[in-house]
């Protein structure tokens, strides 16, 4: 799996160069900051398209990364 975290206001950019993976609402104080996903068998192409646009995390483990960014997820009863 890769994990991929997107901040909401490069979600356009990523979803054109990767698609629409970024489903799991994340940010902090009930506050949607961030998009993400835990793509099984992500692209190389999509990966590295992803790597290179700012506003997004790469990662192997996604609730490891959303701890280190000091996010969680934000369940879509608060959004």
């Amino acid at each position: 799996m890769t994990a991929i975290i997107v901040d909401v206001g490069t979600v356009a950019e990523a979803e054109a160069r990767a698609g629409t993976q970024f489903s799991v609402a994340l940010g902090r104080d009930g506050e949607v900051t961030h998009l993400g996903c835990n793509w099984a068998d992500c692209p190389k192409a999509a990966l590295e398209a992803l790597a290179q646009t700012e506003g997004v995390t790469v990662g192997e483990d996604f609730w490891v990364l959303c701890g280190l960014m000091g996010i969680g997820r934000i369940e879509p009863a608060t959004i």
